[in-house]
């Protein structure tokens, strides 16, 4: 139970670490109010406390550096799925974070390590990979209800296919090229299901794969990347073939396939008000929840109960809701004009 977080402050060439049980799906929120805020939550928590978490267990991470003015992080809940969400996300993070480079952590708590100069590699600890997944990626009843990527492929006679896919990640890649290949080959082109589904609660793919038979390419990308250090050995899946990874630059995808309308434009309106009630909401400190289940079983005459000390290793973020409103009403309302104008 929890939401791990690693939070990292560097000035005067040295590095803080802090540890938080609670904020990774929140941290988002607490960053979004710029340097000042941000390093202050940060500084609320224990030192003592604080060390590196392993990729499996670390879900948010965040590094200020004060002497270079550099933010790296990853985390929150929807941003790190949702591609335009945390691209607008980051849009006007920037507004906030003025004078500071921005970064996404795409490989997760280990480019944090690496920028740290800690050993990364004794972070990865992810040791099951993956299964292959074909029948239930392409069949909507066999996979999920909504279309959650996108798969195209174009054969040695420049005949390009596009199909749908339902499986909630990328377990294609995993997959033996060749069984992918001969699965695709009886199926006919599906493309115009993405225009039949929109008026059904279609979002945005998260992940896409497209396979070009001539030059003997694999093409992929996703929304969460932070797997992205365990693909090194897809090469022998892929016997012979070249591999590239996008991370989540959809629009290489899009070129590829010269159909731009599989993708939806992004709505930033819509972003906004979304990222609106992230940044905006009530923010609540877990630990003092589980003081409450603690205190409500002791006068249900529970006495013998163990709490994991980690779990009060939180703080809460309390800067007034009325202040972060005006904000983010200012800064979202110029965003949103220098959208309009381009």
């Amino acid at each position: 139970m929890g939401q791990r977080a690693v939070l990292i402050i560097a000035e005067n060439e040295k590095y803080e670490i802090y540890y938080d049980h609670w904020c990774a799906n929140t941290l988002d929120s607490y960053l979004f109010w710029g340097p000042e805020e941000a390093v202050s939550f940060i500084r609320k928590h224990d030192p003592e406390k604080g060390y590196w978490l392993n990729d499996v267990w670390c879900e948010g991470a965040v590094l200020v550096d004060l002497d270079k003015k550099k933010l790296l992080f990853f985390g929150g809940e929807d941003i790190i799925y949702e591609i335009p969400l945390r691209r607008v996300y980051l849009e006007l993070l920037a507004e906030m974070w003025k004078g500071y480079e921005i970064k996404w952590a795409y490989h997760g708590i280990t480019d944090l390590a690496r920028y740290a100069g800690y050993d990364w590699k004794s972070l990865m600890d992810k040791s099951k990979r993956e299964e292959c997944e074909i029948i239930n990626s392409f069949d909507s009843d066999s996979g999920g209800f909504y279309i959650t990527g996108v798969f195209s492929i174009t054969d040695k006679n420049n005949i390009r296919k596009v199909f749908p896919l339902y499986s909630y990640d990328n377990r294609l890649i995993f997959c033996d090229n060749e069984k992918i290949i001969e699965y695709v080959n009886k199926l006919g082109d599906r493309s115009k299901v993405f225009e039949e589904e929109r008026h059904k609660d279609y979002t945005f793919p998260s992940y896409g794969m497209h396979i070009d038979m001539t030059s003997k390419t694999s093409f992929f990308w996703e929304s969460d990347t932070t797997n992205a250090d365990y693909y090194d050995n897809l090469e022998n899946l892929w016997d012979g073939w070249e591999i590239q990874y996008f991370y989540d630059d959809y629009q290489k995808h899009a070129v590829l396939i010269e159909n731009e309308h599989i993708f939806p434009e992004i709505d930033h309106r819509k972003c906004v008000d979304r990222i609106r009630n992230i940044v905006c909401g009530e923010n609540n400190n877990p630990a003092d929840t589980v003081k409450d289940i603690v205190d409500a079983l002791k006068n249900l005459g529970k006495e013998k109960i163990e709490i994991n000390p980690a779990v009060y290793a939180a703080d809460s973020f309390d800067m007034p809701k009325d202040s972060r409103v005006d904000i983010f009403e200012k800064i979202s309302a110029e965003y949103l004009k220098k959208i309009r104008k381009k």
